[in-house]
């Protein structure tokens, strides 16, 4: 069987993406002074209005909302980095529940 064929190495990939997601959920909550869930869009829109006076313009999704900001501040790059890695790992999950 080839390596292309083997299902994702699930350990390895969730203890991973978990140190990194940790890490940076760390980061975010010390820059915010506060802790939140950053990938509850309700909540992150009240943080970074609440704490850093961002009003977000209107967007179909919340990512797009933060990525069409001219400046984007530290904490927005955290945040969507943090549901970069949820997606990523929501993925692997995936692909490995589609290969068993």
């Amino acid at each position: 069987m080839s390596r292309a064929n083997t299902p994702i190495d699930q350990p390895n990939l969730d203890s991973s993406l978990m140190a990194s997601k940790s890490f940076i959920l760390q980061r975010i909550c010390i820059y915010a002074g506060t802790t939140f869930d950053p990938d509850v869009d309700l909540k992150v829109r009240e943080v970074l209005r609440d704490k850093f006076n961002i009003s977000l313009p209107q967007r179909r999704s919340l990512e797009e909302s933060m990525m069409a900001l001219a400046t984007r501040p530290e904490i927005i790059g955290l945040i969507m980095e943090y549901r970069a890695l949820t997606a990523s790992k929501n993925k692997a999950k995936a692909i490995n529940a589609q290969r068993t």
